[in-house]
């Protein structure tokens, strides 16, 4: 089987071990526990995840003083496009995802204008952060990862 980028990417991370999860222990007779590692969330490893929040997720999650933050932000959007429909979006029960590197990239460049100060902005970015599995963080796909991608990248 040729290797893929996720096929490579597995199988370093399996030969190499860069953050020492212990793989080799397991190896070769027990895929399924390299698997189990790949796909743990027990490892400590956090990162940015789509997360859809609105107005009403930022009030609640970090208080009614991030209502003058999204104000500023709203203020901005009357002479920024990109500004207003990210607050349009904010404002729908939906709401927009904060996970999205376009949306982060966005916060960061309203705290460099100090609209909002980077403490919000990063207060606001980090509602999208979470625990999330080694798999995850390398991009692996399928995730989880299974007994038959390991053993396939052996």
């Amino acid at each position: 089987m040729p290797l893929t980028s996720t096929n490579a990417a597995l199988y370093d991370e399996i030969h190499n071990d860069p953050v020492a999860l212990g793989y080799a222990q397991f190896l070769p007779a027990s895929p399924g526990q390299v698997a189990a590692l790949l796909n743990s969330l027990t490892t400590g490893r956090t990162g940015i995840v789509s997360t859809f929040v609105n107005a009403r997720t930022i009030l609640s999650k970090l208080g009614p003083t991030y209502g003058a933050a999204l104000d500023a932000i709203q203020a901005v959007g009357a002479s920024n496009s990109a500004v207003k429909w990210a607050m349009l979006f904010m404002t729908s029960a939906e709401g927009i995802d904060i996970g999205d590197p376009v949306t982060q990239a966005m916060l960061d460049t309203l705290a460099q204008a100090s609209v909002i100060t980077t403490v919000q902005a990063t207060a606001i970015k980090n509602l999208a952060r979470t625990t999330i599995s080694r798999a995850t963080e390398l991009g692996i796909v399928p995730n989880p990862v299974g007994i038959l991608d390991v053993i396939g990248a052996l």
